[in-house]
């Protein structure tokens, strides 16, 4: 029965390892130290020109002024909780800090937004899939902060609604519409009169190609096109 006694409590602890052996190696837990790719765009209208960095290494050659944006920059930082900060170019000023999971091989956006306590650094993973044939992929970000442009807008093409319900600040999701759009309609969320878009002249996006929208300004409202591919 000894004998019995002992082998059961190998076999408990052996498990035991295993089970603590898999857990280590969750889906969590992401490689350190390999390649991503990083797009910048600097949207924060009141910033001084920005330099970005991730645990301390800066990723962009040149400071990005208000609405300058990089290409897709390949640096070697994937991990965990990597930390994210935008400084004033040639100084130690902090403009916003972020915590982020970046997965190697994948493609994000840092989009600087706000200024003073509401500076944000937004990031999202941008899926890079080619559109279908004759169509765009785009999504739209909300950063005017005119008086009489809502906190929250849907989008239109003509009359018909292509993005709703967007926040000041935030990111919309990429979505599949007609190529050739040549102006984008902003209307207060949630409004029924049509009347009431205003209309913003944008280049014609052509297919096959993907973008970022950028609603802005804080006397006139304008509408940036940033490519991805």
């Amino acid at each position: 029965m000894k004998k019995q006694n002992t082998l059961g409590k190998f076999l408990l602890f052996a498990a035991a390892g295993v089970t603590l052996g898999l857990s280590s190696c969750s889906d969590d837990d992401i490689s350190t130290g390999e390649s991503v790719n990083v797009k910048i765009v600097n949207a924060a209208e009141s910033s001084s020109a920005q330099d970005v960095f991730i645990e301390d290494v800066k990723v962009n050659s040149s400071a990005l002024g208000y609405l300058d944006y990089t290409g897709y920059i390949t640096t070697t930082n994937s991990g965990n909780d990597r930390k994210i900060e935008s400084r004033t170019s040639g100084s130690a000023d902090i403009f916003a800090t972020e915590k982020e999971d970046l997965k190697s091989n994948r493609n994000y956006t840092f989009f600087l937004t706000g200024t003073g306590s509401s500076a944000d650094i937004e990031v999202t993973e941008d899926d890079l899939t080619a559109p279908a044939s004759g169509k765009v992929k785009v999504r739209f970000v909300h950063v005017s902060s005119k008086s009489d442009v809502p906190e929250k807008v849907d989008i239109y093409s003509g009359n018909n609604k292509i993005a709703a319900g967007i926040e000041r600040g935030d990111v919309s999701r990429f979505q599949q519409i007609d190529a050739g759009l040549k102006a984008i309609g902003v209307l207060t969320a949630g409004s029924t009169d049509l009347n009431a878009i205003k209309s913003l002249s944008i280049q014609n996006l052509d297919a096959g190609k993907i973008y970022t929208i950028l609603i802005y300004g804080s006397t006139e409202v304008n509408a940036r096109v940033i490519s991805h591919n």
